[in-house]
């Protein structure tokens, strides 16, 4: 908005300085037109105040002189009315230059008003055009942050809906969830490797210490002792140790076995 103010206060002081220089131009011929019409008329009193002086003494030498100074006369009369015709005619033709010049210094100077007033509504439409597309950028860009932010939120809530199921799954298998005859080895070995990849998520992510998860793991309670830990620690891994284990479920087992050992050595250290 400042920057528009001040191009339309520079464009209106520009234009009264055109105005007020076409008119010191207007002037200026107009005053040179009038010397000229003046000294033209000048030359003409000249003139005709010699012309009138000669025809006295035309007359004065008539009364003395013949008809052949007469004719004389005549003919210097006519030299000199041929010599003011000039003389008209050349300042004639000089105020019509004056004022062909005075036109074509108009036109010129119009020309030039004109093509600063078309260089002045570019760069405002050039100023307007700019202005729409940081409008529109603005807008874009509000609009990506805006998207960024709903998926973040849809991202957070999927995850809040995936901790959620997870720990309701974690729920419906209590301690002592590998001892459990109703599933089978696949199953069993399925849900050990289920809580420990929650533990892992969850201790990257900083949220709770995991230990729920391990005691789970190996089915003993919360308050578990060290040795109560070392002892279903061998229960646990005496079933499902790979070389107990059925043949197409060794390498399910051997990754289960894997667990177990990270489970006992985080309980352990953790507790002493």
């Amino acid at each position: 908005m400042h920057k528009q103010a001040a191009d339309s206060e520079a464009h209106t002081w520009a234009a009264g300085e055109r105005a007020a220089s076409r008119e010191r131009n207007y002037r200026r011929f107009e005053d040179e037109q009038k010397g000229a019409a003046e000294a033209a008329a000048r030359i003409r009193e000249r003139r005709l105040e010699e012309q009138r002086q000669r025809e006295r003494q035309t007359r004065e030498e008539l009364t003395k002189n013949d008809a052949t100074k007469a004719e004389q006369a005549k003919k210097e009369k006519a030299t000199r009315e041929a010599a003011r015709d000039s003389v008209l005619s050349a300042a004639a033709r000089q105020v019509e230059q004056l004022r062909q010049q005075r036109d074509a210094m108009r036109r010129a100077e119009d020309r030039k008003q004109k093509a600063a007033e078309e260089q002045e509504r570019k760069c405002r439409e050039d100023s307007q055009r700019e202005e729409e597309a940081k409008r529109r950028q603005a807008k874009e860009a509000n609009r990506q942050r805006k998207e960024r932010t709903e998926r973040e939120r849809a991202r957070r809530q999927e995850e809040q809906v995936q901790q959620e199921r997870e720990e309701k799954v974690a729920a419906d298998y209590p301690m002592g969830h590998s001892m459990s005859s109703d599933l089978s080895f696949v199953n069993r070995c399925e849900i050990i490797l289920s809580l420990h990849e929650r533990y892992i998520k969850q201790a990257r992510q900083g949220r709770v210490d995991g230990r729920k998860l391990l005691t789970q793991l190996l089915g003993v309670p919360g308050n578990a002792s060290s040795a109560t830990v070392k002892k279903h620690y061998r229960t646990t891994m005496a079933m499902f140790h790979p070389d107990k284990a059925p043949q197409d479920c060794k390498d399910i087992a051997g990754r289960v076995a894997q667990c177990i050992n990270d489970a006992k050595t985080r309980l352990l250290g953790a507790g002493g």
